[in-house]
């Protein structure tokens, strides 16, 4: 598990028996949100970049085998195209790929190994925040805006492919499901609806206003919220 401290720092525990694994100061950096695979923890910043932290000796460190005085990190801050603040963040399920959204609409994905933009979005429609992400099947992505609108890109083919404002509320989750073919969405009216997650065609719309909210639905799983690794 990763958190971001007050104080500007990341810390890493394990998960099972919460020792802590690592500590490191960001720096002049302002941190704002992360997320990592099993070699790699990108720090989104509140200028907009991307700090990328390599771990130096990954398989020692998730053990919990390396000592305090040990180098844990290789830093290596990366630009990004992000004038605002980086919103939230999102790992490919394979690890390869991190999907990077910003307080200024935009949305950049990138390769984790070659810290390389593979492609970039902008949707002047939305003129708002990107409040969640989730790789979807093939080369696809969706995207969650602050104002409830949904998209739906191939960041191979640089297109966009499906556009929504019928949520007339803020996105709060994103999830895959039925082997990701189906998508769920959650907003903040307590709107839960699902989709073709390739075509984006709704199949169903549930109001659950008075029902239950976002907590019971999915405190299950709150790698939404703070995404992080584990074996």
């Amino acid at each position: 598990m990763a958190a971001i401290t007050t104080d500007n720092h990341v810390k890493l525990w394990n998960g099972a028996d919460g020792a802590l694994l690592g500590t490191h100061v960001c720096g002049d950096i302002v941190p704002t949100v992360l997320a990592a695979n099993k070699s790699t923890i990108v720090v989104g910043s509140e200028s907009g970049g991307l700090h990328h932290m390599t771990l130096t000796n990954p398989q020692r460190f998730w053990k919990g085998e390396m000592g305090a005085n040990e180098n844990i990190f290789n830093e290596d801050a990366t630009r990004s195209p992000h004038l605002a603040a980086i919103s939230c963040l999102h790992v490919s399920d394979g690890g390869s790929l991190i999907a990077a959204g910003a307080f200024d609409g935009k949305l950049s994905i990138w390769d984790l190994q070659e810290k390389k933009m593979l492609s970039s979005f902008s949707d002047i429609t939305a003129s708002s925040a990107v409040r969640r992400i989730c790789f979807g099947r093939s080369s696809t992505i969706w995207v969650g805006h602050s104002n409830g609108g949904l998209r739906l890109y191939d960041y191979k083919a640089g297109q966009l492919m499906f556009t929504s404002e019928v949520h007339s509320g803020g996105i709060n989750l994103l999830r895959l499901v039925e082997n990701g073919n189906m998508l769920i969405c959650y907003d903040d009216t307590r709107i839960v609806s699902l989709r073709d997650a390739l075509t984006g065609r709704l199949q169903y719309s549930l109001d659950t206003e008075g029902e239950f909210g976002y907590s019971s639905l999915f405190d299950t799983d709150r790698s939404e919220i703070l995404p992080y690794y584990s074996d």
